[in-house]
């Protein structure tokens, strides 16, 4: 015994192998302050597109994206929603801001995805019911393992 832990022998440990991803670990984030809208009833880019970011760990990996913004619509029957292309493909339904008045207000949410290709770009887009949405301070920040 070496005075923590057996070592060799039928009562030892037996030899482990122990492998991390954390050397895979990339983060990004981008911002875009300028405000801007849309009339867009399907997901779309505003003049100033993104923000985005590529995560290019050199392996398939999985996400933590987090996207932040402020929004408001013209109408108070109208909404207004900020989502993330995740590599190019639609928006989630479920990964997204949205804000239903005329008064501005911040939104923000995470997701987890996984299986995402290295190297892929992810890129907020947006869209309105009706209307015309205003989508200012947005940003998007994310790490992959």
């Amino acid at each position: 015994m070496n005075g923590y832990f057996p070592v060799g022998g039928a009562a030892g440990v037996a030899e482990q192998t122990v492998t991390s991803r954390m050397v895979d670990l990339t983060h990004d984030r981008a911002q875009v302050t300028t405000a801007e809208t849309t009339t867009s009833t399907s997901y779309a880019d505003l003049a100033t597109v993104g923000p985005a970011i590529t995560l290019s760990p050199g392996v398939t990996q999985d996400r933590w994206l987090g996207i932040y913004g402020r929004m408001h619509n013209s109408t108070n029957t109208s909404y207004s929603l900020m989502g993330v292309s995740i590599g190019g493909a639609a928006v989630g339904v479920v990964d997204l801001c949205f804000n239903t008045t005329t008064t501005e207000i911040a939104q923000s949410v995470t997701t987890r995805t996984t299986g995402a290709t290295s190297g892929s770009t992810d890129t907020n887009k947006y869209r309105v019911s009706a209307n015309t949405g205003t989508f200012s301070n947005r940003s998007i920040h994310g790490f992959s393992y």
